[in-house]
């Protein structure tokens, strides 16, 4: 391929630099050989390193899209007996409500349109109304829409005022989706 640079301006990020790229040039690896074993290791320990998490948690490495992450994410955050509270701010949020309902998982939502940012007191009020919601989906950054969310910032905001309730639950690896826990 030749050095032009590509815009790519599907949902992302997706464009990488010269130094990605070129890191990312190796010779093929087989998954069965003890060297991609090596390699995958480091890779989970590294995640699991910059995570925070102590060695009394692992990294669970898998290939998919950021709706595959985002899945993977509430399947396993939500406990059975729980819900969802699902901050609707475009397809991505309304996407994330209908992957909890498909696996059964009960899904309370904040709506806001693609071009509204999202109101925390409505998040406040939906959190002590609903209260068998034990996490709170976010997407940061709804691309159909072009807008951001202040969410992240506001994490503590999110969950019912009470800071000392604010801890991250699971995100996925596509960094749109933060689900926060509350006890």
């Amino acid at each position: 391929m030749a050095d032009r640079e590509w815009i790519l301006l599907n949902p992302g990020p997706a464009n990488t630099t010269p130094t990605v790229r070129a890191a990312l040039v190796m010779p093929d690896l087989c998954h069965r050989e003890p060297e991609y074993f090596d390699m995958m290791r480091r890779c989970r320990a590294e995640v699991t390193r910059l995570a925070g998490c102590g060695t009394d948690w692992t990294t669970v490495l898998f290939t998919g899209s950021g709706t595959a992450a985002v899945e993977a994410t509430i399947c396993s955050a939500v406990p059975a007996d729980r819900a969802l509270l699902v901050v609707d701010n475009g397809v991505y949020g309304d996407r994330m409500a209908r992957i909890a309902r498909a696996h059964g998982i009960a899904a309370h939502t904040v709506k806001s349109d693609i071009f509204t940012p999202v109101d925390p007191a409505a998040v406040e009020r939906a959190l002590r109304e609903q209260p068998d919601v034990s996490h709170v989906a976010v997407v940061h950054h709804e691309t159909t829409g072009g807008k951001g969310c202040d969410s992240l910032s506001a994490r503590t905001r999110l969950v019912a005022n009470d800071k000392s309730r604010a801890r991250p639950g699971a995100a996925s690896a596509n960094a749109s989706c933060l689900v926060v826990r509350r006890p």
